[in-house]
């Protein structure tokens, strides 16, 4: 019953959705926040747009630590486990950490863009979508991209996984798309949005969510690649 949010106002504010009241306010970025993860329940992690990230105690409202992770915005945190987390930046790279060291174990590089979404796809496995229109699919084992899903022809501003073999992106280009994994076969382009698609959401199995600047929320059937309704 608890959701963290990250604003312009350099903040993040942790809510208690059963009373809707504000519990802790997180206060210490010198720059905007661009991304939240949960690391476990006692733990967060922010990022902004000055490229650092800071891990919160949540019981206490403190600072952990601070450390400078990109040259360029966090515009995307991943957990891997409990002791990695993966970075999404505006210098077009993609950096693993791990928080006990605070070392940085991997950068990935490949995007020729802004890195914006980030979506972990499995125990090693982890799938970004970027500014440069693309999805790229890495092994962090071996530190290498294995896929680069091409279609969208706006940047990539949100990723879902749906099940092991379904991605969902959004897009700059008003589309949501759905992906094969480990093939990369686009399976379904739902369109009806009048702008980006900035967030999408698996509901369950067969069903996702999407989020737009045009102001509303769309609600698609995977099976049947329809729409089912718009909040």
């Amino acid at each position: 019953n608890t959701l963290a949010s990250g604003s312009f106002d350099n903040t993040v504010m942790i809510w208690d959705l059963t009373s809707k009241v504000c519990k802790a306010t997180l206060e210490g970025h010198a720059a905007s926040i661009k991304s939240v993860c949960r690391i476990d329940p006692a733990t967060l992690a922010s990022g902004a747009r000055s490229g650092s990230i800071r891990i919160w105690d949540l019981p206490s409202g403190k600072c952990r630590s601070e450390f400078r992770a990109h040259e360029g915005d966090v515009n995307a945190l991943c957990q891997m486990d409990a002791t990695t987390l993966a970075s999404g930046s505006s210098d077009d790279s993609i950096k693993v950490w791990n928080l006990s060291s605070e070392g940085c174990m991997a950068s990935l590089l490949g995007h020729t863009s802004s890195v914006l979404a980030l979506c972990k796809l499995g125990e090693n496995t982890i799938a970004s979508g970027s500014l440069d229109q693309s999805i790229k699919i890495w092994d962090l084992t071996s530190k290498s991209c294995t896929h680069t899903l091409v279609g969208h022809t706006s940047g990539v501003c949100a990723l879902c996984r749906v099940t092991p073999t379904l991605l969902v992106s959004g897009s700059g280009d008003k589309t949501v798309k759905v992906w094969e994994l480990p093939s990369g076969t686009c399976k379904a382009t739902l369109g009806g949005h009048r702008g980006d698609v900035l967030a999408v959401c698996r509901i369950n199995s067969s069903t996702v969510a999407s989020a737009s600047g045009d102001g509303d929320v769309r609600i698609f059937d995977l099976t049947f690649n329809s729409l089912i309704g718009t909040l």
